[in-house]
């Protein structure tokens, strides 16, 4: 079983903030970016923050949705990109009963409800449980997956854009299963934000462009092999560095200033650009796609 989970802050924003597009068919001036993580920390974090970031339109909104599937170890890339495609697939044959039951039993968690009201509700998600067994799981925790559903039964592919964030990863993923991760992304016109090696690199981009290699004694080779070491990769023990030299702080995937990712944002986008950024040819160059993803969302005329 395969699945998604919300991630962030869940309060809701309104009598019915799932329902995008009202009954009369006149669209509100709302767009939606659905940002699917397979790292649950850097990228998760990196993405909630800009959501919450003044540079973002109100007109814009961002969640983000980060992986996950039970009795697995690490999926390659076009696993990641074909398990979001069934997930929005399967969603789709939610009724329109069954999505308002979403929202409501939702609202009812997120506000605060007795041990009496909270034990119905969990009667009945037993129900929709046994209904969509392909899409809800007992394992994961509830909330989180009510909240993911009823984020991705509101996407209007007219309006909205699904966006997946995956690493190259050279080592543990073959080159085809890479370009079948692209075609499956392009059929389904998703945006595919990549980076070869890793996020981590992306993050750099924020900080320095890294043209110098010789400066810190690092080869393009040495970027694509991403070499680990006491637990800490080549890319995290660069942005570590680099960190306590800017901020006086370190890096943690777990761990690290998020916001200063987020106000450099121009130069990590503009630093990107020096880099590979076609996924095609990302599959043996080092380079970043991701933020093409910032683009379209800084961009957004609405």
């Amino acid at each position: 079983m395969t699945g998604y989970k919300s991630t962030g802050s869940m309060r809701l924003a309104g009598k019915q903030p799932f329902q995008v597009r009202g009954n009369s068919g006149i669209r509100e001036p709302r767009r939606i970016f659905i940002i699917f993580t397979e790292g649950v920390e850097t990228e998760q974090r990196y993405f909630e923050e800009l959501s919450k970031s003044e540079k973002i339109k109100k007109n814009i909104q961002i969640k983000v949705l980060n992986r996950w599937k039970e009795h697995s170890g690490r999926s390659n890339q076009f696993q990641v990109v074909d398990d979001i495609r069934e997930f929005i697939f399967q969603a789709t044959k939610i009724n329109e009963k069954d999505k308002s039951r979403f929202e409501s039993y939702f609202k009812q968690i997120v506000d605060g409800c007795t041990n009496k009201t909270l034990l119905n509700i969990a009667n009945r998600i037993n129900k929709l449980i046994q209904k969509y067994p392909d899409l809800i799981s007992e394992k994961e925790d509830i909330q989180n997956q009510l909240y993911a559903l009823a984020t991705i039964t509101t996407y209007d592919s007219t309006y909205d854009k699904i966006c997946i964030i995956i690493d190259r990863d050279v080592n543990s993923f073959s080159e085809e299963q890479y370009q079948n991760a692209i075609k499956l992304s392009e059929e389904n016109n998703f945006i595919l934000g990549v980076s070869n090696p890793c996020f981590e690199f992306f993050l750099l981009m924020h900080i320095y462009d890294m043209s110098d290699f010789s400066k810190d004694d690092i080869s393009k080779d040495d970027i694509l092999e991403n070499k680990k070491e006491q637990d800490k990769t080549l890319m995290e023990r660069t942005l570590d560095k680099l960190m306590k030299e800017e901020r006086g702080t370190s890096f943690k995937k777990q761990s690290y200033d998020v916001k200063y990712f987020i106000e450099n944002i121009d130069k990590g986008i503009e630093n990107s650009k020096s880099y590979q950024f076609e996924n095609d040819k990302l599959i043996n160059e080092v380079g970043t796609s991701v933020f093409t993803i910032l683009d379209e969302i800084l961009k957004s005329p609405y």
